[in-house]
């Protein structure tokens, strides 16, 4: 009985932690319109701040790739959730701009050890029940990221830009409990944890750090992911700020847009468990991918901002198992690397978000939205495009 609990314990930390850190990666898009009045920046200079979140993605992704076998993953956890509290405590206390950068370069090294470890975690430990509890990591990941730009403008008055910084002192508080309770879960599970022979991974992780990314699979299947994230750190980034300055919505009605696009991807993920149960994780990725592009280009052009937030919500429905997929394809194309192989779609993520937000930022402030939303729905096509490559050349492995 103790046993269950204390596991129980671990693993609603871990679902918790990815609530904290879904919050944490839209507060920079909810919070663009104050965070630009009150440091007086340009689009491309509040692009920087989700550009740092993505560089300490990278970092950490990187040490993950390399190093993460050498480690027991609950304990790689730890570091996570304790740099997003202390990275959103610190943002209440509004610092000066290149303080913010640093601070949110920290955000994303947190929140890329809670993806990474979370997910390694999952399915190292538990791996019979991986295609069940990783659908449910993801939907709790979509609670936070649905639930967060509702809750991160409510504290903001748009005449006092000041009053985003209680948004992240609420979230630091709220990150700070997690990662109590995770700790604590940690601690007391540790002993019950499923025997899992590690020796092999360690032994092949020191002899050859660089492991998987020698293989052009990796390196096809980060391509994919990069291309699918470069649309998606894009919309979460600016889609607030384009509806509000651009289609005329007022602040609080903008930041529901992207609330829309997450109820689209909670409510497909509850589907999530009966759909990898009939069809392959890199074909639902293709297919979805496809149909995001569809309803992203009719959010676009219908000018009714009500039928196009229900575009967005079905953009976010579609969008729903992008990260998933590829961790579920990474860890059938390398099982004996899971943390590398769990860390290739987080660093894909992390590629996009240092990319593609600042670079459509920059566009938007001479050219207007219009021409970076067709570069990024044409990236998005093409991970669809290459994840089908891949998937020809692999059938022997991805069936």
């Amino acid at each position: 009985m103790r046993q269950e609990r204390t596991i129980k314990l671990l693993l609603t930390g871990i679902l918790l932690s990815n609530i904290c850190y879904a919050v944490y990666c839209v507060m920079f898009g909810s919070l663009a319109t104050p965070m630009m009045a009150f440091y007086s920046i340009d689009k491309a200079a509040q692009g920087m701040f989700t550009s740092a979140c993505s560089i300490g993605g990278v970092a950490c992704a990187l040490f993950c790739a390399f190093f993460g076998e050498r480690f027991k993953k609950p304990l790689l956890m730890i570091p996570g959730i304790v740099f997003v509290a202390l990275a959103s405590l610190l943002m209440f206390f509004a610092p000066p701009y290149e303080a913010v950068c640093a601070i949110a370069l920290i955000g994303g090294l947190g929140y890329t050890f809670i993806d990474i470890m979370g997910q390694a975690t999952v399915t190292e430990y538990f791996p019979e029940r991986t295609n069940a509890i990783l659908p449910v990591l993801q939907i709790f990941y979509g609670i936070g990221a649905f639930v967060g730009p509702m809750l991160l403008v409510l504290p903001v008055r748009e005449s006092e830009p000041q009053t985003f910084t209680l948004a992240c002192l609420y979230l630091g508080i709220a990150s700070a409990v997690v990662a109590v309770i995770y700790i604590w879960g940690c601690k007391s599970s540790m002993r019950y944890l499923p025997k899992v022979d590690t020796e092999k991974m360690k032994i092949a992780a020191k002899k050859d750090p660089v492991g998987i990314f020698r293989s052009w699979k990796a390196w096809m299947l980060l391509l994919s992911c990069t291309l699918f994230n470069c649309f998606t750190t894009s919309f979460i980034a600016w889609a607030p700020t384009y509806y509000h300055t651009e289609r005329g919505m007022d602040f609080e009605s903008s930041a529901f847009v992207l609330t829309a696009f997450y109820l689209g991807l909670v409510i497909m993920r509850f589907f999530g468990p009966k759909l990898f149960k009939k069809a392959r994780p890199y074909r639902i990725f293709i297919i979805y991918a496809l149909i995001t592009t569809v309803f992203f280009v009719l959010s676009y052009i219908i000018q009714d901002n009500t039928v196009s937030a229900v575009m967005v919500g079905i953009c976010g429905a579609f969008r729903a198992f992008g990260m998933v997929c590829t961790t579920m394809t990474a860890t059938q194309l390398f099982p004996e690397r899971k943390a590398s192989a769990a860390s290739i779609s987080v660093f894909a993520y992390s590629i996009g978000g240092a990319i593609a937000p600042v670079f459509v930022g920059s566009m938007a402030e001479s050219f207007g939205f219009t021409l970076p939303f067709i570069v990024i729905t044409v990236l998005l096509a093409m991970s669809a495009v290459t994840m089908m490559f891949l998937a020809k050349k692999s059938r022997d492995v991805l069936g």
